[in-house]
């Protein structure tokens, strides 16, 4: 994240950056309790 900042200047695209990591985790890690719970994928 701070090569991000440093190359573009400012934090916006850090923080977008972040949240996306952030949303992909989430989705992934959601995915991977379903399965270990016995649940069909969707």
């Amino acid at each position: 994240m701070q090569t991000i900042v440093y190359l573009s200047g400012g934090l916006l695209l850090a923080v977008l950056v972040h949240a996306g990591y952030d949303l992909i985790a989430a989705w992934l890690g959601h995915r991977i309790a379903r399965r270990a719970a016995g649940e069909a994928p969707t």
